[in-house]
């Protein structure tokens, strides 16, 4: 009898370990329930379903090794060239990624989206790219004719973009577009179609980006000097600021206790909500011009199973400056700026994601206009992202969706993203050159390295918001820097050494 060959065997395993780790991460636990369903309503709200970063980054890793193998497969089987190979694996993905898409409309709490198909397909292309590279003869790599000096005045001219593009992406992050004339509602929003379950107390909201200290002490519901004078709202204290702060006691009040806010009761034996007849223009002016701005609250959430408003400063959701909210066990933001637009939904952010501990807890927003991060309890528990790094490297998003969503995450996923995005050329363009020989000596070397780390220093300088220093970002940089070499330099190595 005779057996398939060893080299087979293991690439249609691979094949199918590849499939089965895409059932699991996408249908597991397999709990489909077929009167979800419902016809076009069900196909329309996928397609509308809001994308996330994450997501998108999830989708392409996902495929990767499904694209690699069914290349593999194809190149033993087949007399395709590498064009319609690479097609192959293209419809493969596309195909197997349109079939999940399908199954997850019958699975309750999971949301396909159309983007999901694409990075899905482009993640099975990406693996196929690599097994096609794995499948040529690279004994001749070090012949590449390669320029020096065009190489590195290619790549400065890269990176020049880049460092240019952050001053003009600043502008987009600004709320110099806010309205002046929106009321402020806690609650529900100013039409009163979204109310809250939950409760919310401690409500402070300041026209500046509170440091360090201030934060800490906001956190232990005390307010220090330097916050006091940026404080420009306040309401629904609870008695423990009052004991900590009896010296603010006369001009800290209950909402339904202040001149311009209303107590509304939308419902008898509906939960109260409030709102301004008319949020000072002062707060709102303040915030415009500084693009600076804090907001603080104690909340115990509840999960709704529709969008329910904590905070807004909005005319109605379609027309807002600031929307706090919840939507399931998601808390999110909405912030209007010339990027996310009037809607502030590109992005909107994800603060939390509430499971069974609904209690107590304190929510601290600061936005600089270069960073938004959020403190939730203690200082320990800081999400953050820097928009200037992080939303320049996703906002094609902005232009392909009505409305995305960007996680705010315990790490710096986002900025790290960014720098290899700017920086992987320099550093495959340096291991090209090693190869091609225009490379000599090991002065050379340092001066390549020399120069990578002023531009880094340079870009690192540029993007670093009130709360960060940037000798830390400088670190981070070159760590991500030197995590890029190591990469690449697998790669020509894998390259060199293995042959499909």
């Amino acid at each position: 009898m005779k057996h398939p060959p060893i080299k087979l065997v293991i690439r249609l395993t691979l094949w199918l370990g590849s499939l089965a780790l895409i059932v699991i991460c996408t249908l597991f636990p397999f709990a489909f329930d077929f009167n979800l369903f419902n016809g076009t309503e069900s196909i329309g709200i996928a397609i509308k379903n809001a994308t996330n970063p994450l997501d998108i980054l999830a989708n392409i890793v996902l495929f990767l090794p499904l694209g690699f193998s069914s290349y593999a497969l194809i190149l033993k089987h087949s007399k395709q060239n590498a064009l319609l190979s690479l097609i192959s694996v293209s419809l493969i993905s596309f195909s197997a990624s349109l079939l999940v898409e399908i199954l997850q409309l019958f699975i309750r709490g999971r949301y396909p989206t159309l983007s999901d198909i694409v990075f899905n397909g482009i993640g099975g292309c990406l693996g196929g790219f690599y097994a096609l590279q794995l499948s040529l003869d690279h004994k001749n790599i070090s012949s590449i004719k390669l320029k020096k000096k065009i190489c590195i005045a290619a790549y400065l001219a890269y990176f020049i973009s880049i460092y240019m593009g952050l001053y003009l992406f600043a502008s987009q992050l600004k709320t110099s577009n806010w309205q002046t004339t929106y009321p402020l509602t806690i609650g529900n929003d100013a039409t009163g179609q979204y109310p809250w379950r939950g409760e919310v107390s401690n409500v402070f909201m300041f026209d500046s980006a509170l440091g360090t200290d201030s934060i800490k002490k906001l956190l232990d519901s005390e307010l220090d000097s330097n916050s006091y004078k940026s404080l420009v709202f306040h309401c629904l204290p609870d008695n423990e600021v009052y004991k900590k702060n009896s010296h603010l006691f006369p001009k800290l009040t209950l909402c339904d206790q202040t001149p311009n806010i209303k107590k509304i009761n939308k419902d008898k034996g509906n939960d109260d909500w409030y709102l301004t007849d008319n949020t000072k223009n002062d707060l709102l002016k303040n915030i415009a011009s500084k693009s600076t701005f804090t907001i603080a609250l104690k909340i115990n959430p509840q999960i709704n199973d529709y969008f329910g408003v904590v905070l807004s400063i909005a005319k109605d959701l379609d027309h807002a400056n600031f929307v706090l909210g919840m939507q399931q066990n998601h808390l999110t933001c909405r912030i209007r700026t010339p990027l996310s637009g009037v809607l502030g939904m590109t992005p909107e952010f994800i603060l939390n994601d509430y499971n069974q501990n609904l209690v107590d807890q304190t929510i601290i927003i600061v936005y600089d206009g270069f960073s938004f991060h959020v403190f939730k309890n203690t200082m320990s528990q800081q999400k953050q992202v820097s928009l200037l790094a992080g939303l320049y490297f996703f906002q094609p998003l902005s232009r392909i969706y009505q409305e995305w969503r960007l996680e705010i995450l315990d790490f710096h996923l986002y900025k790290w993203l960014f720098i290899a995005f700017t920086f992987a050329p320099a550093v495959f363009l340096f291991e090209l050159l090693k190869i091609a020989g225009k490379i000599y000596s090991f002065k050379e070397v340092i001066i390549y390295a020399i120069g990578i780390s002023t531009l880094a220093l340079t870009l690192s300088k540029v993007y670093v918001g009130s709360l960060g220093i940037w000798w830390f970002e400088f670190i981070e940089v070159l760590g991500v820097i030197l995590l890029c070499w190591i990469g690449i330099k697998l790669y020509f190595i894998t390259l060199k050494k293995y042959r499909l």
